[in-house]
């Protein structure tokens, strides 16, 4: 069985106010962003790339919008996923509001394989 491979890095993304910023990246783009701090940060998922080029917005927005949307509460996070739009009007969804990076893997982990089983 192939593994789900992503990384979450830093954030470049400058218009996003927030103690702390990161991004999971699957397959070179972007498909989650993380803001706030220890014990207070929220997953969404993205709509636009980073600043600097490194990597791009996901390629099939509505598919990842819909596949946010299908994660339910399987894991030790409780989850709410509500669609939400951004300054440009896009969708995006706030999945939930977590305490640790250690649970953004699990959330990213979990929709990452959801998206490769869509391929």
């Amino acid at each position: 069985m192939k593994q789900a491979i992503f990384d979450i890095r830093k954030s470049d993304k400058s218009c996003l106010e927030a103690v702390e910023k990161y991004v999971v990246v699957y397959q070179g783009q972007v498909v989650l962003r993380i803001l706030g701090e220890e014990m207070s940060y929220e997953i969404m998922t993205a709509t636009v790339g980073e600043d600097f080029g490194t990597v791009n917005a996901y390629e099939h927005p509505q598919i990842l919008v819909d596949t946010a949307m299908t994660l339910a509460n399987s894991f030790e996070v409780e989850l709410a996923p509500r669609v939400c739009r951004d300054y440009d009007g896009r969708e995006y969804v706030k999945i939930c509001e977590v305490h640790y990076l250690s649970d953004v893997y699990r959330v990213a982990h979990t929709l990452v394989k959801k998206l490769e089983a869509r391929r």
